[in-house]
């Protein structure tokens, strides 16, 4: 199991996964002892695109009363115009519904939300991005942030290209 994300509800702590190319959940009330909540099937399969085999890097925020778990889909596209962010709600970490996306100005990866409402009044975004190619010399990457109001309508920083690093001496 790798991409963990736990998130605690009352008394029970919520383990969400990667396994394989599938996401699953686990519970504890200890932090010792583990349920599979997701024996016979996966809480989530592929992503909605016809491209997708997987799904990873699972992220869980409670917003009045309704959990959003946020998530990348894997696979090998190409050509896309439109960089979305895939998401399930649920009322009760049990029944998920089919799945929404929200559009985001640059290819996304590893998002992570965080609530700040009561702080800052805002929700914030963060997530891997850059460009969709990698080589031998070169990988373009960088990192959005987005925040909202209302958890309805974003707004993303715009920036720059990423920076290219060529070797790990140019990291500073």
């Amino acid at each position: 199991q790798i991409d963990p994300y736990v998130l605690r509800e009352g008394d029970t702590y919520y383990l969400f996964y990667k396994g394989g190319y599938h996401m699953g959940l686990w519970a504890s009330e200890d932090l010792r002892t583990w349920r599979d909540l997701t024996p016979d099937k996966p809480l989530l399969k592929t992503g909605p695109e016809s491209w997708s085999h997987g799904v990873e890097n699972p992220c869980v925020i409670k917003v009045d009363e309704r959990f959003y778990m946020f998530y990348d889909s894997t696979g090998r596209y190409e050509g896309r115009k439109e960089y979305l962010l895939h998401y399930i709600t649920s009322p009760d970490l049990a029944n998920w519904d089919a799945g929404h996306t929200l559009p985001l100005p640059r290819t996304v990866g590893a998002p992570f939300i965080i609530d700040l409402r009561e702080t800052f009044g805002v929700f914030i975004i963060a997530f891997h991005c850059g460009t969709d190619r990698t080589d031998a010399d070169r990988y373009l990457s960088g990192l959005g942030i987005g925040w909202s109001e209302d958890f309805r309508k974003w707004k993303f920083l715009e920036h720059g290209e990423p920076r290219v690093i060529q070797s790990p001496s140019e990291i500073q």
